[in-house]
C-alpha cells in the first residue's frame, strides 16, 4: 500500500508495522504537510464501530504524555472497508 492515498488525504509514505488486518504507515498531516504522522488502518470487522468510537473519544484526551489522536474515520481502500486513525508519531 507503500504509495496510496488514503481518503484523498494521506499518502501513505512508509509502512512500519503490519500484521493480520492492521498496519501503520508514516505520513502527513492533511493541510500541514511538515506535520509527520503516522495513520494506524485497520480493516474492518464486527468491532470496527467500537473502535472508532474509542478512538473520537480519544481525540479529545490532551496530556503531555498522551500521543495525540488528529482524526478517526472510516472509508475504503483499495475496495477494501478499512477505518483509521492519523496520529502523532512516537518518538
Amino acid at each position: 500500500l507503500v504509495g496510496k492515498v488514503l481518503d484523498g488525504k494521506y499518502l501513505l509514505e512508509e509502512c512500519l508495522h503490519s500484521e493480520e488486518g492492521t498496519s501503520v504507515f508514516r505520513t502527513t498531516l492533511a493541510g500541514d504537510p511538515s506535520q509527520r504522522v503516522v495513520v494506524k488502518i485497520t480493516q474492518n470487522s464486527g468491532d470496527d464501530e467500537e473502535q472508532l468510537q474509542r478512538w473520537k473519544k480519544a481525540r479529545q484526551l490532551d496530556h503531555p504524555n498522551l500521543i495525540r489522536i488528529f482524526s478517526a474515520e472510516r472509508t475504503e481502500l483499495e475496495g477494501v472497508p478499512v477505518t483509521y486513525a492519523v496520529m502523532e508519531q512516537a518518538d
